[in-house]
Order: C-alpha cells, then sequence, then structure tokens
C-alpha cells in the first residue's frame, strides 16, 4: 500500500481553515505517467475543510497513478458578474497532482533580502492564497534578476518574516529554532520539522540569521532545503540540515516508526 501524509495537512489546521490552505505532498516510490488527471467538485466556501479535499486527493493520485506527487488543492468562486461581493456566488474545489519536484533544484540555496517586504497580515491574512502570490513573484523575480536562488522577506525592524514560498529555520550550536511572524504563513512542513526537532519557535533577527550556523527553509515543494549562502554570509556544512532532510524524506515515504498518524493509505 503506497502512503500519503494528506492529513498531515489536515490535521494541523483547525477544523473551520478552508480547503485552499491545507497544502498536501504526497510520497511513495513509483513511475509517474506525463498526463494530469483534475478532480474538481463543488463546496460551500464558508463551511469547507481540509477534510473535503482529503477524498479528492486520493482520487486524483490513483487516477494520475502517483505515487511521488505535488498537491495543489484550490478552491474559487466560479461564477458571477464583476461585482466584488462574493457572498452569493458559488465555490468550487479543484485538486491537481503533478509530478514532485522541489522548485528550489534540490540544492543549497544562494539567498538575499528582499527589497521588498511581505504583505502584512493585517492587510491579507498570512494564508495560502492566489493573490498573495503576486507579492512572492516580484520578490523572487527582482532574487532571480540579481543571481540568486531565493529571497528573504524581512520586516520594517530587520525580523525575518519568510521567503517567497518558505518558512526560515535557523540552526546555532546544534539548537534549531523556527521562525515566528505574524506576516508568515505557518507552513505544515514548518511545524512538521518543529515537532520533529522540538525547535524552539520565536521571533528572529536578521543579525541572528548572519550569526547562525546553518540557515534552512521547508516547504511542501522544497521539503527541507539547505541555504549555501545569506547575500555576503557563506554558510560551511549542513550537518543538522542533511540529517533532516533524510528523516524528512524517510518519514513521508511511511519509513519511520511512530508516524503512522500523519499519513493515509492508499
Amino acid at each position: 500500500m503506497a502512503k500519503s501524509p494528506v492529513p498531515n495537512g489536515c490535521t494541523r489546521r483547525s477544523p473551520a481553515t478552508p480547503c485552499i490552505t491545507a497544502p498536501a505532498c504526497s510520497k511513495a516510490s513509483a513511475a509517474m505517467p506525463p498526463r494530469l488527471a483534475v478532480a474538481r467538485f463543488s463546496a460551500s466556501m464558508r463551511t469547507c475543510n481540509a477534510w473535503h479535499a482529503a477524498p479528492a486527493i486520493i482520487d486524483t493520485l490513483r487516477a494520475n497513478r502517483q505515487r511521488d506527487a505535488y498537491v495543489r488543492p484550490l478552491q474559487w468562486y466560479g461564477e458571477g458578474g464583476l461585482g466584488l461581493d462574493v457572498a452569493p456566488l458559488t465555490s468550487h474545489l479543484m485538486v491537481a497532482t503533478l509530478p514532485w519536484n522541489s522548485h528550489l533544484g534540490g540544492h543549497r540555496v544562494r539567498l538575499t533580502v528582499s527589497r521588498l517586504r511581505r504583505t502584512p497580515a493585517t492587510s491579507v491574512p498570512a494564508l495560502k492564497l492566489c493573490g498573495n502570490y503576486i507579492n512572492s513573484i516580484l520578490a523572487k523575480h527582482d532574487a532571480s534578476e540579481r543571481g540568486f536562488g531565493e529571497a528573504l522577506f524581512l520586516d520594517a525592524n530587520q525580523n525575518v518574516v519568510e521567503c517567497t514560498g518558505e518558512n526560515v529555520f535557523l540552526v546555532k550550536d546544534g539548537r534549531v529554532t523556527a521562525v515566528a511572524h505574524d506576516d508568515a504563513l505557518p507552513g505544515i512542513t514548518r511545524e512538521t520539522v518543529i515537532e520533529l526537532t522540538g525547535a524552539d519557535v520565536r521571533p528572529v533577527t536578521l543579525a541572528e540569521l548572519h550569526d547562525a550556523d546553518e540557515v534552512f527553509l521547508t516547504g511542501t515543494s522544497a521539503e527541507v532545503a539547505a541555504i549555501e549562502a545569506l547575500d555576503d554570509t557563506v554558510y560551511g556544512d549542513n550537518p543538522v540540515t542533511r540529517e533532516l532532510q533524510a528523516l524528512y524524506a524517510r518519514l513521508v515515504r511511511g519509513e519511520v516508526a511512530g508516524f503512522e498518524h500523519w499519513l493515509t493509505r492508499f
């Protein structure tokens, strides 16, 4: 039986959380066909939660015969005029699965401080919303144009927020710390790593990142990604990060005892 940590994304959210905020990453080991099947069904935007998406995720993975895949649920309003009052509109939920491949390339990443600010949660909630990606796209493009692999958002007080699609961790003297910030999406992979490592969770300054022994990022697609350099600060070996990468890869494939409750057999 193949395994997928779909409920990992479900159980770590409030029952009232919209489906669009429930990322999932199915992992096992099998060849994948090039075709893409999409499961779609209507649901209430106000009452839908992550558990509504779980059956559609499993059905889509089966239809695509995928056992190592990136899963993208998307909830949207599909009908109506051009007005901004969405209350009377019908909502839909779509699930797409694609062959998994880290968007950071699976290698150590060169990181730079973004010249843009993350959209504050006081303006737009720190959720996985399509509109929030515009902020990330602009910051990522600017970083790429300057020769970097990823951009780091700071707030006005030089506190670390997050990257364009990942949460941030540091390692100092063997101790793992997870960056906490109200404007950052509290990712599922981040919560998984916090539980695995017993990481401290607190605000972190840019100066602390520069002084760290290691820095790594977490995300559904990125999984656990090591940082090679932050602007002019170059990090050495990444022993803690490499250990976490190996552990996470085994965990999502059902190879680590004690975490069966995070997985769904299909």
